[in-house]
């Protein structure tokens, strides 16, 4: 069975999205996204966004930040920072090689496996038996 490193985007809905924000603190940088909230992902709804990884796809570009603007009258920041939002739950993966205190000959062995960065769930556990630096931390 494949293991998952990352939430199933298609399956987080823009209506969890909306509760997660609403129930947290913000830094003062996204507390944008809690403004008009209800309305807000009204319209996003209305405009066929049902969930996080629709709502990346659509918004995923400057160019395309701004044409969804126009066409649902939501401001280019709002967007802009809710774009940021939602891309914070799809981290970037991190290649084994830059773990430190990791044995070459290990790591080849894991890539010799198909592990090649921290996407594999099994990834981490290995890391963290191999590698002294991690296990203390």
């Amino acid at each position: 069975m494949k293991e998952h490193y990352y939430l199933d985007l298609e399956q987080y809905s823009v209506r969890k999205l909306k509760i997660s924000l609403q129930n947290r603190k913000m830094i003062p940088s996204r507390v944008i996204l809690k403004d008009q909230i209800e309305e807000r992902f009204e319209i996003l709804q209305n405009n066929g966004i049902h969930n996080v990884k629709a709502l990346i796809a659509v918004l995923s570009t400057p160019q395309k930040i701004e044409r969804f603007s126009t066409q649902s009258g939501l401001p280019i920041d709002y967007l802009s920072v809710l774009t940021r939002e939602a891309k914070s739950y799809h981290s970037k993966p991190i290649r084994l090689k830059d773990f430190p205190g990791v044995d070459s000959n290990d790591l080849d062995a894991l890539e010799a496996q198909g592990i090649k960065n921290s996407t594999s769930a099994r990834a981490e556990s290995i890391l963290m038996a191999m590698s002294p630096c991690l296990a203390c931390c």
